[in-house]
Order: C-alpha cells, then structure tokens, then sequence
C-alpha cells in the first residue's frame, strides 16, 4: 500500500504540475476546448460545428434534416448596464452566445473580434444579436468561474467592451448549456434553436463564418 500510495502522489503531483504549465501558457482553455469537443457531459444530439478551428473550415458537412431540432435554454440575464435580456425575445434574429472568463487569454482574443462584429452588425439591431456570458463569484456562490462582479465590471469597462455582457450569478445557464471550457460559443438560429458550438477560440472570418451559416440555415 506504501508504494502504491507513493506511486499515487506523485502522478498526481506531475498532473498538477502540467495543469499549472497550461495554464500559465494559456493553453488550458484550448486543451479542455478539444476535451471538451468531443461531447463529454453534452447532449449528443448538439452538433458541433465542424471545421470552426480551421480557417478554411467548412460548415456545410452540418446537415440539419439529419438533427433533431433542439430549443435553446431560455433565460433571462442583466448585463454590465442593468438592463434584462431574455432570450427567447430574439427569436427571429441570430444569435452569438459567448461564454467567457475573464482570466482566460484566448477569451480576451476572442472579445476584440466580437466587439468588432457587434458594431458591424449593427448594435444587434438587425439579424444578428451578440451576447456575452460571464460567471462571477459572490458570497451565495464563492465557486463560480470568475471574479466578482464589481472587478468584473472593471475588465469590461477598461478593455472598452460596449456589447452586452450578461451574468450569470447562479451558474445555472453555464450548466444548461454544459460548458466546460473557455471560450465557448453557441449559435441559436431565428426560431430559438440550437444550431450549432464551437469550443475554443476563433478568428473574426471564422465568427463570420458560422454566422452566415446560421443564417442561411432558416432562410
């Protein structure tokens, strides 16, 4: 039992160490990114949408008669400026919902491009409508993924983040929609359905991309 015991701590020792180096690298979130693609804890009727991680990728492999249709998790979130949103309202348009986490480099990467493309379509006033999704922690939830609100809400302002960012305080949606890995992005068509994920980070022409996919695909 003592060698197996001494065996046993220092597997878990050199287990921690490399999670640290990831970590440290920025790599953690694009490791549990692949893990995470390939549908540990998810539904497997989500589709993922294949080849976002290529620049090149092709979406058109997502045939959708093939699917069954799955109804986006509803809910109802403030964002950074105490307005609600809830998300069934936006059925008729596109739309791009991100998770993230503040310590998360690829997240940081990620949130440019988003901005970006909230101001070229036009402040979710037209077809496609981006959402941001943050977990802070509080004292009824010390285990949730990011920073308080409060510094929560200093990232944002001082990184110029204007698109909205809602909170999720409770956990609950992070977990409706399994997410396990930073970034995360879901893409919910014009009738409120799931259309497809991408875990990981994606260029701007690869957001694009999958925009345009969705909205091709309830045309």
């Amino acid at each position: 039992m003592r060698t197996y015991f001494w065996y046993t701590v220092n597997a878990v020792g050199i287990l921690l160490i490399i999670i640290e180096v990831l970590t440290i690298m920025g790599w953690e979130s694009g490791t549990l990114g692949y893990i995470n693609s390939l549908r540990i804890g998810r539904p497997e009727s989500t589709p993922v949408m294949e080849g976002a991680k290529e620049e090149k990728g092709n979406f058109n492999d997502i045939n959708r008669k093939k699917k069954p249709v799955i109804p986006a998790y509803d809910f109802t979130l403030t964002d950074q400026y105490g307005k609600e949103h809830t998300l069934s309202d936006y059925k008729g348009q596109v739309v791009f919902l991100n998770f993230w986490a503040s310590w998360c480099p690829p997240c940081k990467d990620e949130m440019s491009y988003i901005e970006e493309l909230y101001k070229e379509y036009n402040k979710n006033k037209e077809k496609v409508v981006f959402l941001g999704i943050a977990n802070p922690k509080s004292e009824e939830n010390p285990s949730n993924q990011d920073e308080k609100r409060e510094l929560l809400m200093d990232f944002i302002g001082n990184n110029g983040y204007t698109f909205p960012i809602l909170f999720d305080e409770t956990g609950e949606i992070l977990n409706n929609y399994y997410i396990s890995a930073f970034p995360t992005t879901f893409m919910i068509d014009r009738k409120g359905n799931v259309f497809g994920y991408v875990s990981g980070m994606m260029t701007k022409e690869i957001m694009k991309k999958i925009i345009d996919q969705t909205l091709l695909s309830t045309e």
